[in-house]
């Protein structure tokens, strides 16, 4: 090399040799060979290779043995090794525990069981299961709040009856409960009856509105020739002077037996009936017009007229029934108490007018039986005094009981019904209810209101309305009894609590003997 070259290279001689030393150096610090070097002060950490100021690799830092290296492959995060601390790593919050409780279990007045209670850390829509006695099993549902419960009927609980104390334990995902109740057998209650439809209540016209203003007595009788049977049909008419009878046209009159059954007339204007060409004395009708009682008879030629199929003895009559082929209506019947005719020794053919307001001057009373004299066998009722419809059927039934003591004196041939057998039996019957239950307010009433010769009656014909309105329209009794002031408890009401004897009697006498 020359010489001028020389001055040339000699820096970047120097240069490289600075570069080697610098290199060697480095590499000693790489291996980690520090061997027969005296390094008493810690090395410092380059902060440019180390920004955090932390030994990141093997730098030759002298550590302490007892700290522990988080860098350390063998003492992961996961591991624990003093039993004394936990690991954040797996730190978990465990779940709530869920309960049930039983706060109402028993059995109710009907015989079914409530049963209900709480619930906590259970969800919405959760099913109880709920076992009574281990023979009976339900269930429930868990609600927003946690409550649930549920009703096992009284046909499903009767097994319960026969267990006495009751086990209840209810079950919901991991929770129980439990309880115990005791189940008492219920008493046998009878086979419930449904009530009986209400009566219609009926409206019956008022008689005056039925039968023309002015009585048709100066029509003639129509022409008629030899063999020809003539009759009339008249009815009660109740006027300011009292009870009475007048034609009754518009009647139909039909023949029910013998050649010409079926044949059918109307009466006229006046009242009359024509049938042509008959042979014989009597004639077996039916009369029938709208709102009065049908009435099915024997008219003869020459003597009254009877009843066709009479249901007890035919009651004394004078005027009209005298008069040779007439025939008297009454107003209809109520159905109600149509049944009294068949049960007791009544002539189907008893009659019967509302005056609804055309009220006798001799007769201030609701109802009346008339038993002697021209309107014998007649129950007039004057509706004007009544309030309902039900109370009347009680006030029919009181002047049935009238026809029907009448009735029981024809049968007996005895001056009274006092005399007869059923009026002895009844008095004797009075005398043991005042003796074992005492005087009803309706005994006292009767007593108070009749002279001593119509008590017996008038308290005979009472009892036979109550009687015969049991189940029917009795529920009314109470309010009949307190319309005249009595002020009777409905629970005094009842024949057969106030006066036994007397319902006794009614069982055995007040049926068609």
């Amino acid at each position: 090399m020359k010489l001028k070259n020389f001055g040339r290279f000699l820096p970047k001689a120097i240069s490289t040799a600075v570069f080697l030393l610098l290199c060697g150096v480095t590499a000693l610090m790489v291996t980690g060979c520090d061997e027969g070097m005296n390094m008493m002060d810690p090395v410092i950490t380059d902060p440019v290779t180390d920004p955090g100021g932390k030994d990141t690799g093997n730098t030759g830092e002298i550590k302490n043995p007892e700290e522990q290296n988080p860098g350390d492959q063998n003492n992961q995060p996961g591991d624990n090794e003093n039993p004394g601390e936990q690991d954040p790593g797996e730190s978990e919050t465990p779940e709530p525990t869920s309960t049930l409780t039983i706060t109402v279990a028993g059995q109710t007045r009907d015989g079914s069981v409530i049963l209900s209670g709480t619930s906590t850390a259970i969800p919405e829509g959760a099913t109880v299961t709920i076992t009574l006695g281990d023979v009976v099993t339900t269930t429930a549902t868990v609600t927003a709040d946690g409550s649930w419960g549920t009703t096992v009927s009284a046909l499903q609980a009767e097994i319960l009856a026969t267990i006495g104390t009751v086990t209840v334990t209810a079950a919901a995902m991991k929770a129980t409960a439990g309880s115990s109740f005791e189940y008492a057998p219920l008493t046998p209650i009878a086979p419930i009856v449904p009530k009986p439809e209400p009566v219609p209540k009926e409206v019956v016209p008022a008689l005056k509105t039925l039968v023309p203003a002015v009585a048709q007595e100066h029509l003639s009788p129509p022409e008629s020739n030899p063999g020809d049977f003539v009759g009339q049909v008249r009815t009660l008419y109740s006027s300011i002077y009292g009870n009475n009878t007048q034609p009754l046209a518009g009647v139909s009159v039909t023949i029910t037996a013998g050649a010409r059954v079926d044949e059918q007339v109307t009466t006229d204007q006046g009242g009359y009936y024509l049938f042509p060409s008959v042979t014989g004395d009597e004639l077996y009708l039916r009369v029938e017009k709208e709102h009065f009682e049908p009435k099915e008879i024997i008219v003869h030629r020459t003597r009254p007229t009877v009843s066709q199929k009479p249901t007890g003895p035919i009651l004394d009559r004078i005027d009209p029934w005298h008069t040779p082929g007439t025939v008297v209506m009454g107003q209809r019947w109520p159905d109600a108490i149509r049944f009294i005719f068949e049960e007791t020794a009544l002539p189907n053919d008893v009659l019967f007018v509302r005056d609804d307001g055309y009220r006798s001057l001799l007769d201030s009373s609701i109802g009346r039986y008339s038993s002697s004299g021209h309107l014998s066998g007649i129950v007039g009722i004057s509706a004007g005094r009544i309030r309902t419809n039900d109370i009347l059927l009680m006030v029919f039934a009181h002047e049935l009981g009238h026809a029907h003591q009448h009735a029981v004196v024809i049968a007996n041939n005895t001056g009274s019904w006092a005399e007869t057998p059923e009026g002895r039996a009844y008095a004797q019957a009075r005398e043991q209810d005042w003796a074992e239950v005492g005087r009803s307010p309706l005994d006292q009433f009767i007593t108070n209101t009749y002279h001593e010769a119509a008590r017996l009656p008038e308290g005979a014909a009472e009892t036979s309305s109550l009687y015969w309105g049991r189940g029917k329209w009795s529920e009314e009794t109470a309010e009949i009894s307190n319309s005249w002031g009595l002020n009777i408890k409905p629970e005094e009401a009842d024949l057969e609590t106030a006066a036994p004897n007397r319902y006794k009697w009614a069982e055995k006498w007040l049926n068609n003997q």
